[in-house]
């Protein structure tokens, strides 16, 4: 009867813990278990992966005009006459994470007898879904929005651009096209150009940027 009584007890005492100890060991199992997929993780995979910006067609080609740099103007209200004259700075910086180059303007335009204070703002990134260079700006001298999209000849070292604006000297929204040339490490330009309905371009502006040191 002792044996019966101890064994009854030696089981009361080893039974719950061996109970425990499967017990831990299940929920040790769950846990290290993958846990369930949820509807939306493959839309947040594919928004981490399309956000980044493209190395070759967004970084490589923005980053070299990051800096401060300053700019002389010519400006044409007529095609016929000799330009006016501006001058400025631009400072470039990549935001972001490096999405966009953001550009801000600061400077004065010579028309007639006048100097009119302008500034403006302007961003520029590769649109990945696109494929495309696409940019939007803004200025003081208007209240429209310049939008548009362009591409980068790699070749020619040139970002051609083609979208709407508001043309400054005529307050007319129209098409426009414009070219930036990568020059050398210290300089770039730019050339905007007016189209009309009747697809003639005339000559708007030409700017020369050189970097300051």
């Amino acid at each position: 009867m002792r044996w019966a009584v101890l064994a009854m007890i030696c089981f009361g005492i080893v039974a719950p813990a061996q109970a425990a100890e499967k017990a831990t060991g299940k929920n040790a199992a769950t846990a290290t278990a993958p846990e369930a997929k949820l509807p939306n993780d493959d839309i947040a995979m594919g928004i981490l992966s399309r956000e980044k910006p493209s190395d070759k067609d967004n970084i490589a080609v923005l980053m070299p005009l990051t800096g401060i740099w300053d700019y002389t103007e010519s400006l044409w209200t007529d095609p016929k006459a000799e330009p006016e004259h501006a001058m400025g700075t631009v400072t470039n910086d990549m935001i972001m994470d490096r999405h966009y180059l953001s550009s801000k303007v600061m400077g004065s335009i010579n028309i007639g007898r006048q100097s009119i204070a302008m500034e403006g703002q302007e961003l520029i990134g590769f649109d990945n879904a696109k494929k495309s260079l696409s940019f939007v700006a803004v200025d003081t001298l208007t209240t429209g929005m310049t939008v548009g999209s362009g591409t980068f000849d790699e070749k020619a070292k040139v970002i051609k651009e083609t979208g709407r604006f508001t043309n400054p000297f005529t307050g007319v929204e129209q098409d426009f096209r414009s070219e930036l040339t990568f020059v050398d490490a210290d300089h770039y330009k730019r050339a905007v150009f007016a189209v009309h309905k009747s697809g003639r371009d005339t000559r708007l502006m030409e700017t020369d940027y050189t970097k300051r040191k």
